[in-house]
């Protein structure tokens, strides 16, 4: 499927307005965009900001000051606009760790850190590297351990999204450091060595899991990404590598006026090396295009581009409706994709969560907005071809009854 890159003007699903913030918490339809700002009634507060101008409900701080200066012309506190509004709760929880994830990738976790710890060359009690060597042959240990993380990971309603998510994993790992239950029942299965050693194990073995948990996560996450994406052609990738040196340009022309801070991180998406991977088979269309005036994106771009429309493909299948078709639901699957994030941390380390979740937006906006309109080409397309062949049936038919 080629998409055409050109926006038209004609919906909101399809267009992309460079004046407008994308924190604006309007326009969640496919084809128009509400005039009034869309509130809706549930469970749950969200906290907006209210222009005093023109009524308009913005999510961030920034978004708002924005907003009132370009827009408006007038200088207006973000404190003084603050409005609660009730916001229906998401029914579907995003957990980092299912079951079968969790069950796969913590065997091999709790063998990483005992390796870690074992071969750790600041540790100088030799009874430390007794006790590793001792857990790694011991099914019960590794039994306890999982079924202790498993908890944390798996049952509990820890998603690690919010800060508030955050905050409730480390008060559950510090109440399991502190749980004299685990330490008695690690002490009963190893007698030789003293509660003072079995508590320093258990203390070092925590610190390190939480790491090697993620690290094998990532490995699994990884390659079931790649796995999907094996099922794009050649050619879907040639234009997905285009599509994202465009939106690398639009974000330079947007951000030229706006800001200097992320016109600056939008200029490190490009490609400045002459490095070959290969990630540049999938150029060679581009090559053919460039005039001089293309933006060649780098590889973790292109990588993220493509892990967007393999999201895409994944949620967006017939029939096609109204509901399915939605910006919104769309772009919070993007954004709570393990992948966007592990992608978008490598391209912006080091910026401000706020920074990153900008830019992130925008990026999604403008892939949606084109790869939305060549959604509704290609149907619009298959509906003109439809009716023409029945026109020529029915004329046949006609010609034949005479």
């Amino acid at each position: 499927m080629k998409p055409v890159v050109k926006p038209p003007t004609a919906c909101e699903y399809t267009e992309y307005d460079t004046n407008n913030s994308n924190s604006d918490v309007s326009g969640d339809d496919t084809c128009t965009k509400p005039k009034n700002p869309k509130t809706s009634s549930g469970q749950g507060d969200q906290t907006y900001y209210t222009c005093p101008e023109c009524k308009k409900q913005l999510k961030t701080i920034a978004g708002f000051c924005g907003h009132v200066k370009n827009q408006h012309n007038i200088d207006a506190k973000a404190s003084e606009n603050k409005t609660l509004t009730s916001v229906p709760k998401s029914e579907k929880k995003h957990f980092y760790f299912s079951g079968n994830d969790f069950d796969t990738i913590f065997p091999a976790a709790f063998s990483s850190t005992l390796s870690n710890i074992e071969n750790d060359p600041f540790l100088l009690k030799d009874d430390i590297s007794v006790i590793c060597k001792f857990a790694s042959s011991s099914e019960t240990i590794r039994s306890i351990f999982g079924n202790r993380f498993k908890t944390i990971f798996v049952t509990s309603s820890t998603n690690l999204t919010t800060t508030s998510d955050r905050e409730q994993l480390f008060r559950q790992l510090h109440s399991l450091r502190s749980d004299h239950t685990l330490q008695e029942e690690i002490t009963g299965l190893c007698p030789t060595f003293t509660p003072t050693v079995v508590n320093l194990f258990i203390q070092l073995f925590i610190e390190d899991i939480i790491g090697e948990l993620f690290v094998q996560q990532i490995k699994v996450v990884k390659h079931a990404s790649d796995t999907q994406q094996s099922n794009l052609s050649t050619n879907d990738q040639s234009i997905l590598y285009y599509i994202a040196g465009f939106i690398i340009k639009a974000l330079k022309k947007r951000y030229s006026c706006v800001s200097t801070n992320k016109s600056s991180i939008v200029s490190k998406l490009l490609n400045s090396t002459n490095n070959t991977t290969f990630v540049n088979t999938y150029g060679k269309w581009f090559t053919k295009q460039d005039r001089g005036g293309l933006q060649k994106p780098c590889d973790t771009f292109f990588f993220l581009v493509r892990e967007l429309e393999t999201i895409v493909r994944k949620s967006i299948s017939p029939p096609y409706s109204a509901s399915s078709l939605s910006l919104q639901p769309l772009k919070e699957l993007f954004m709570e994709s393990f992948m966007v994030k592990y992608y978008t941390d490598i391209m912006f380390k080091g910026e401000t969560c706020d920074t990153m979740s900008s830019i992130t937006e925008d990026i999604i906006h403008l892939f949606l907005t084109f790869r939305g309109y060549a959604f509704t080409r290609i149907e619009r397309n298959k509906i003109s071809n439809s009716s023409k062949a029945l026109s020529g049936l029915r004329r046949a038919l006609k010609e034949k009854s005479f």
